[in-house]
């Protein structure tokens, strides 16, 4: 009886070493098949990530985003020829009140106002920069950058120089101020 009951067990321990052999393949197999999916999602991420840095980074409005910390976390070249620092410059993580350029735009005010109230906000700025003497016309468009409904992680600001609009449509009402007198005249 004893040597039955042994020889019961032995066979029960066969069959359950059997049982997690192949469940231990089992596995093995969902393992490498989870790793290849994690390897090929990662590779699709990053496909998607550096096509939407180089829209970001070519986009033909300066885009500029900062951290709730007021720390600039990301901009693009056209920000840069907007603002006229030089390419070369680096302006990662410095604080926003740190760059001159920006505190001629009032960006730090535009961030005081956001913080209050995280509304889009449409501002716009006559810019002379000292290089050029050039005076620029320039469109500023805020929005709180929003985690949620109410959590702010930071703010997006969007700078778009409309200098060449802006004579193009006095010119354009000029022209037609001048139609309408010759109309007038005419008649």
């Amino acid at each position: 009886l004893l040597a039955r009951k042994f020889n019961e067990m032995t066979l029960k321990l066969k069959y359950y070493n059997n049982q997690k052999s192949l469940l231990n393949k089992k596995l093995n197999d969902y393992n490498e098949k989870l790793e290849e999916k994690v390897k090929e999602r990662t590779e699709q991420l990053k496909l998607i990530q550096q096509e939407v840095l180089s829209i970001f980074l070519q986009i033909p409005v300066g885009l500029l985003v900062i951290n709730k910390n007021s720390e600039i976390m990301w901009y693009n070249h056209e920000l840069m020829n907007i603002v006229e620092l030089p390419h070369s410059a680096s302006i990662s993580r410095l604080k926003i009140n740190e760059v001159n350029k920006f505190n001629d735009i009032r960006l730090t005010v535009i961030l005081d106002d956001l913080s209050r109230k995280p509304a889009k906000q449409i501002v716009q700025y006559h810019l002379t920069f000292e290089k050029t003497r050039n005076p620029k016309l320039v469109e500023i468009a805020a929005q709180a950058l929003l985690r949620n409904e109410n959590d702010s992680d930071g703010v997006i600001f969007i700078i778009k120089d409309v200098t060449r609009e802006v004579a193009l449509e006095k010119k354009m009402l000029r022209d037609q101020r001048l139609e309408n007198i010759g109309k007038i005249a005419g008649g």
